[in-house]
């Protein structure tokens, strides 16, 4: 009877230490910010267990730079960012500390903090450029045909175009029409 007892102890003990070691979550070493280069960077975040990456790309629609998010998911250890084309593996290199995406894209890690605050900086100084571009377009619009002459028209056209923002492109701003 002390056997059966023993043992009976030692299989819950058994089975207890299985379940725990089965609900253990599994680590994600992708999280964290990566960087291929100056203008392509990967955020990877989770949040009471859900992952999400924050891509940081130059645009596709205009020459400045943007920031997408994607859902992404673990399956067989395997970090799956869900883009619209369907999911992409992202494979984490322990010896070297890299994330690997697109095959042969390899991103190393960043510094969270810095990377992120960077990131931040360069997005918020994209939208005030916009705004400012819209704005010289709204004077250059004002002014549209009120010029006597193609030296009226560039007096006011070279301080707008020393203004403009690099990213900034002006419609209507020759003065050969005189």
């Amino acid at each position: 009877m002390i056997r059966f007892s023993l043992f009976i102890k030692a299989s819950l003990a058994a089975l207890v230490a299985t379940m725990m070691i089965g609900c253990k979550e599994e680590i994600v070493l992708e999280v964290g910010v990566w960087k291929a280069d100056d203008n392509n960077f990967i955020d990877i975040v989770e949040s009471d267990g859900a992952y999400r990456a924050v891509v940081y790309r130059p645009s596709s629609w205009d020459s400045t730079f943007e920031k997408v998010e994607y859902p992404a998911t673990v399956a067989d250890g395997v970090l799956n960012i869900g883009l619209p084309s369907g999911p992409l593996p992202v494979l984490y290199r322990a010896e070297d500390d890299v994330i690997v995406v697109f095959g042969d894209t390899t991103y190393a890690r960043a510094d969270a903090e810095t990377t992120r605050m960077e990131l931040d900086t360069r997005l918020r100084q994209i939208d005030l450029d916009k705004k400012d571009c819209e704005n010289l377009q709204n004077q250059i619009n004002a002014a549209r045909g009120t010029f006597p002459d193609k030296a009226a028209c560039r007096a006011f056209m070279a301080p707008i175009l020393e203004q403009r923002p690099q990213s900034c492109s002006l419609l209507f701003t020759s003065c050969n029409s005189f």
